[in-house]
């Protein structure tokens, strides 16, 4: 889930698409998402968020060895990382639970 003062989408993780990107301009900027997954699993999403904004990303469930790439993020749980204004990537491997 990314969420922006009055705005906010969830995007599942079980699907078959392999990327996407989404982005919608707010009155604090503009708030972005991508992520691309590979066929082994692994995926890196990549979130931008405006200028005094956070941001809560939702971790999947079936994701394992999480990591953040940002000098500085807000807060994390095992469901949810709180970044602040910035771009931050998240990376992880997502297993299936087939």
């Amino acid at each position: 889930m990314i969420c922006c003062g009055w705005y906010s989408g969830l995007a599942s993780s079980r699907s078959y698409f392999t990327h996407a990107h989404a982005s919608i301009e707010t009155p604090y900027g503009t708030l972005g998402a991508q992520w691309h997954r590979s066929a082994a699993g692994s995926v890196d999403l990549t979130v931008t968020v405006p200028a005094n904004t956070k941001a809560a990303i939702a971790i999947p469930e079936l994701a394992r060895e999480v990591t953040v790439e940002r000098s500085g993020f807000v807060d994390e749980t095992e469901t949810e990382i709180v970044v602040g204004s910035g771009r931050t990537i998240v990376r992880f491997q997502l297993h299936s639970d087939r």
